[in-house]
């Protein structure tokens, strides 16, 4: 964890440095200009893209078409030997259309218009199933509509000669299986054959089925026998009842009865004959008064209530019983019938059941033995039968399935996404390539030219730029721009070059560094004279023993480009400045610049020969004044 640690740290240390480092690694203006130097071959690679990509496009990823068919699944015939329709079983049946001999007879017949492996003709179907509906809809792709609507027509029709072949090879199964079990039938129909025919001629009867009519015979003699007793027991008892209400019943009674008043009578005759007197003498004749005044009188008797009444009744034979004596008459010949019947029928079944009884004792197992050799019987019969059909639908199997709407023919081609992404990105990628290729060309061996990227690489500030001494005028323009600094700078600043070609440059630019203000100086400047014809002494450990104070003293360094000695003699000044030529020097190569001279700080470059073109840039890059403070 702690070497982890460690590490991230270090890391986050080298990120902030790198954030810290002055300029840029690649200066825009360098790319921009290579990009603008090759624009005709940038511009040659867009229109070859362009046109690779307008040719890119369709080969890559070639127009499609798709057409639609629809088929419904209508349901298998219930066959024997076979399981029961599912309906529900559509998307088992619907993966048929990826069978390989389905897609084996689409290439047969298609040839070149469908794809040449059978998973890429099985790609270009998309199939979906509707368990409810049972419909199995597909839709194919092809390279022309044409053969997108065949490519449908004819997945369709050798999907249903698939469904069609595989119901016949199941036929096929269960054919089999039902000779199998039909012979297994005939054996067990012929074994229980044997069985019966033994057991008959055993026991001496022709068939349990004429031994089985006396059974039913003698059984509905005995059932008649008790249904005639029960009927003479009812015809006894409605003797007995028929018998009492005889003797209960009188054998008279009144037919006739009137009721009669006879002062009602006497009234009547007196009121006939006086209306006869009246008729023919006067009312003033006394016979007509006297009849008037009795009839008066028996009228308010009559009102009054005072008058009796007679009843007179006459007697007759009983109606009734004369009815229920001839009841009991029929009753009692119905019951003679009926003993008689009854004991004829008891006779009939007492003697039928003695002809049965010898057969009894076996009948049960006669009729075990019989249901054997029916229920055998009508196995071999029922399996003779599905046999049959089953022979006949191999014949003529129907699938199941029906096109209820044919492959149409597409109108447009499928759009495609990536044919526009390959149109597009093809000049693109051709483009880029022209760009990496310009970049790598002019980035090769990265050698720094503009003074972003010195400061950059090397981490140290650029205090100056010029194109010295390709125009031998710019090395005073460079001196000339350091008068803001190096008047007020104080101490000492050794002058190296960063080549061997550097170093003749670096000498010149320290001298006329301290060309102007050198004479200025009071203090004295202790060297000690080297080999090799330096101006500042290493040996023997001798160094600079007294430094200027009151003016900047520049120094050229005549030694060795890297080593000790330079290391040493970069710590005794207080300030170095490096001379770079513009890409003379790699990147790598000013990555080391500070470790070469061995220390980090007080480390400044100074860029000559810069390019024309890149005198508009900065000159300076950093802490150019932290620079010129040290000292």
């Amino acid at each position: 964890m702690k070497s982890r640690d460690l590490e991230t740290s270090h890391l986050e240390r080298d990120e902030d440095e790198l954030r810290k480092r002055p300029g840029t690694p690649v200066d825009l203006q360098r790319i921009l200009r290579a990009l603008f130097r090759a624009r005709h071959l940038i511009l040659a690679a867009a229109l070859t893209g362009a046109f690779l990509g307008v040719i890119a496009g369709p080969a890559l990823y070639p127009s499609s078409y798709t057409s639609t068919v629809t088929i419904r699944f209508d349901g298998l015939p219930a066959m024997p030997g076979l399981p029961a329709p599912n309906y529900g079983s559509v998307n088992a049946y619907a993966d048929g259309l990826y069978a390989e001999p389905v897609l084996m007879e689409v290439r047969r017949q298609l040839g070149d218009e469908v794809p040449a492996s059978l998973e890429a003709i099985r790609k270009s179907i998309v199939m979906t199933a509707d368990p409810q509906s049972g419909a199995i809809r597909a839709e194919v792709t092809a390279g022309s509509p044409e053969a997108a609507r065949k490519f449908g027509d004819v997945l369709a029709k050798a999907f249903l000669d698939y469904q069609t072949e595989q119901l016949r090879a199941r036929l096929d199964d269960a054919h089999r299986r039902l000779d199998e079990q039909l012979a297994i039938a005939r054996l067990a129909h012929q074994r229980a054959r044997i069985a019966w025919d033994n057991f008959r001629k055993e026991h001496g009867f022709d068939s349990i089925e004429s031994e089985q009519g006396r059974i039913v015979a003698a059984a509905q003699l005995r059932t008649e026998a008790i249904l005639a007793a029960n009927e003479a027991t009812s015809l006894e008892n409605r003797v007995k009842t028929l018998r009492r209400e005889l003797d209960r019943m009188p054998r008279l009674m009144v037919s006739q009865q009137q009721e009669a008043a006879p002062e009602a009578t006497r009234l009547a005759d007196l009121e006939a004959e006086l209306a006869a007197k009246e008729s023919r003498l006067t009312p003033a004749h006394p016979e007509v008064q006297a009849l008037r005044r009795q009839a008066q009188m028996l009228r308010l008797r009559l009102n009054d209530g005072r008058a009796k009444t007679v009843s007179t009744q006459i007697l007759g034979p009983n109606a009734e019983r004369s009815t229920v004596a001839v009841a009991l008459a029929e009753a009692e010949s119905a019951l003679a019938a009926a003993r008689g019947r009854a004991e004829g029928l008891k006779r009939h079944a007492e003697m039928a059941e003695e002809k049965i009884a010898s057969f009894s004792a076996v009948e049960g197992q006669a009729l075990v033995l019989l249901a054997n050799l029916n229920v055998q019987r009508e196995l071999e019969n029922r399996l003779e039968g599905e046999r049959a059909r089953v022979a006949a639908a191999i014949l003529e199997p129907e699938s199941g399935f029906m096109i209820i709407k044919p492959a149409h023919l597409p109108h447009a081609a499928n759009p495609n996404k990536f044919r526009v992404i390959a149109t597009v990105l093809v000049p693109i990628l051709v483009t880029l390539l022209a760009v990496l290729v310009v970049l790598v060309r002019e980035l090769r061996g990265f050698r720094v030219e503009t003074p972003a990227e010195l400061a950059y690489w090397a981490d140290a500030p650029v205090i100056g730029a010029t194109s010295w001494p390709n125009e031998p005028g710019c090395l005073e323009e460079l001196i000339e721009g350091l008068d803001d600094f190096v008047p007020r700078a104080r101490g000492e600043v050794l002058v190296v070059g960063a080549s061997a070609w550097d170093a003749a440059l670096s000498e010149t630019i320290a001298a006329r560094l301290g060309a102007d203000w050198l004479a200025d100086t009071k203090d004295e400047e202790v060297t000690e004279e080297r080999g090799g014809g330096s101006e500042l002494s290493l040996r023997e450990g001798t160094a600079i023993e007294k430094r200027s104070s009151a003016r900047l003293r520049a120094v050229h360094w005549g030694g060795e480009s890297r080593g000790p000695s330079l290391r040493r003699a970069a710590r005794l000044v207080d300030r170095v400045l490096v001379v770079v030529s513009s890409g003379a020097v790699s990147a790598t190569d000013l990555l080391g610049l500070k470790r070469r001279l061995g220390r980090d700080h007080g480390v400044g470059l100074v860029v000559v020969n810069v390019p024309p073109h890149y005198q508009n840039g900065p000159d300076r890059v950093g802490e150019v004044a932290e620079f010129w403070a040290v000292g």
